[in-house]
């Protein structure tokens, strides 16, 4: 991402996070979430967002954003 869109993100007043569609690996996370928890980039969103998860959050809707053609 470039850095304007850093920028906007880590000036908003609530948690962003980017994570990979099919790894579910935390690949941004704007100054709140960094704040509320250290070290999260890395590491799957369900891992951290919902300590204490064995596998992706049953509410996840990757899924339904990957169209039958990928």
């Amino acid at each position: 991402m470039n850095t304007e869109i850093y920028t906007i993100l880590d000036s908003l007043d609530g948690a962003v996070y980017v994570a990979d569609i099919e790894t579910y690996e935390i690949l941004y996370a704007n100054q709140v979430l960094r704040n509320m928890k250290e070290d999260i980039v890395g590491t799957a969103c369900w891992k951290v967002l919902q300590p204490g998860m064995e596998k992706p959050c049953d509410f996840c809707v990757n899924h339904k954003l990957i169209g039958p053609d990928g």
